[in-house]
Order: structure tokens, then sequence, then C-alpha cells
């Protein structure tokens, strides 16, 4: 977890070890879950706000 514009984010990495993929993809689609940043590039990860997952994710 690190900070990201005042907000704690998760990055991709992290995240993927708790839930699958396809999980997080589709509460990113459906808006239940916000990224922070968009990502790619060189040295650039994908920050997901921490308070917007659910909180089974949280949690673990």
């Amino acid at each position: 977890m690190d900070y990201y514009n005042e907000k704690v984010g998760v990055t991709y990495n992290e995240l993927t070890s708790v839930m699958r993929i396809g999980t997080l993809r589709s509460l990113l689609v459906r808006g239940r879950v916000h990224r922070l940043n968009r990502g790619g590039g060189l040295n650039n990860q994908v920050f997901i706000d921490y308070f917007t997952l659910p909180a089974v994710y949280r949690e673990a």
C-alpha cells in the first residue's frame, strides 16, 4: 500500500495475490472499485483506491 494523490492505493500485483484478475476487472468495469492512476509505461503501476475495495478483500 502506498499513497497516491493523498489517497491510499493498492498496486495491481498486491491485489491479484488476493483476488482473481477477472474479479478485479469486473469490479473496475462496474464502477465498484476506483482506479487512482492508469499505469503502464516504464516504472508506472496501476493503483486501486483501497477504501473502494469490498470489505472481504480489505481484510485479506
